[in-house]
């Protein structure tokens, strides 16, 4: 797309928002692998928000998270906190310290 193409030629990060659900943490990864064999696509950095919570609900996705150098995650209060907090753990205490971008989600939701 022309946003990607432009995101490419100003080296700007790209800041992707995915629905929290399996299927479509999946069918992002299987994507992006597809675009990168087929050479449709060159690595940029991509910051996933509430990344936590796409691999909370995706293995596929938790393994790309792990996998990709150029995959972050934005860890926001919501996904860090609360109900799942032992599984964001795991997986915040998986990626480098450097992919790892936290957020407060402030003044929507507010940490307790």
């Amino acid at each position: 797309s022309d946003v990607y193409k432009r995101q490419l030629r100003m080296r700007v990060p790209a800041l992707i928002h995915l629905n929290p659900d399996a299927a479509t943490a999946n069918r992002f990864v299987e994507w992006w692998s597809e675009a990168l064999v087929e050479k449709h696509i060159e690595h940029i950095p991509m910051v996933f928000h509430d990344g936590v919570a796409l691999a909370q609900v995706s293995p596929i996705f938790a393994k790309f998270l792990l996998e990709c150098n150029d995959a972050y995650v934005l860890a926001s209060g919501r996904g860090i906190y609360g109900d799942g907090a032992k599984a964001a753990g795991d997986i915040l205490s998986a990626l480098p310290l450097d992919r790892i971008l936290l957020s407060s989600d402030s003044p929507w939701h507010t940490p307790h």
